[in-house]
């Protein structure tokens, strides 16, 4: 499976991860997961895939959450690396959306969190979530676990 974070920004599509697909589908498509939680109190499970955290919940992928290295790229589990994230992890969150922009990726909306004060969102149309936390791209996601 090839992925790009460009692809998952526009699209809300990581290869072919997306919200909605079954966790049967998610394991032919990425083997077993490197680490799964036992089943929450709201009924969802985490599978970690490397940089990637697939959440579940009635048997389906609910939350595609990626915690962002800083200077390599996204891994996914063995069988998969998103090559484009060094280009916009290492921006700062003005050139970032700057560099969005120019990439037709415009937020859709901007989100203010009043804690921790230090962490900034922005929603792009595809509903995908990019979280700042002191300036930095920390964190990447699509879907809702609750």
């Amino acid at each position: 499976m090839s992925a790009t974070l460009r692809d998952f920004l526009r699209t809300g599509r990581l290869g072919e991860i997306v919200p909605g697909l079954g966790e049967r589908a998610m394991v032919a498509l990425l083997g077993e997961a490197s680490l799964t939680s036992g089943v929450s109190a709201d009924g969802t499970r985490i599978h970690k895939y490397g940089d990637v955290q697939l959440h579940t919940a009635r048997g389906s992928v609910v939350l595609i959450m990626i915690k962002v290295p800083q200077g390599r790229p996204v891994e996914l589990g063995d069988s998969c690396t998103v090559d484009d994230t060094p280009a916009y992890a290492t921006m700062l969150p003005r050139a970032l959306l700057d560099q969005l922009a120019l990439d037709g990726l415009r937020p859709d909306r901007d989100h203010q969190h009043w804690m921790p004060t230090d962490r900034q969102d922005f929603v792009l149309a595809s509903g995908v979530r990019l979280s700042f936390e002191e300036g930095v791209l920390s964190r990447i996601s699509l879907g809702s676990s609750w």
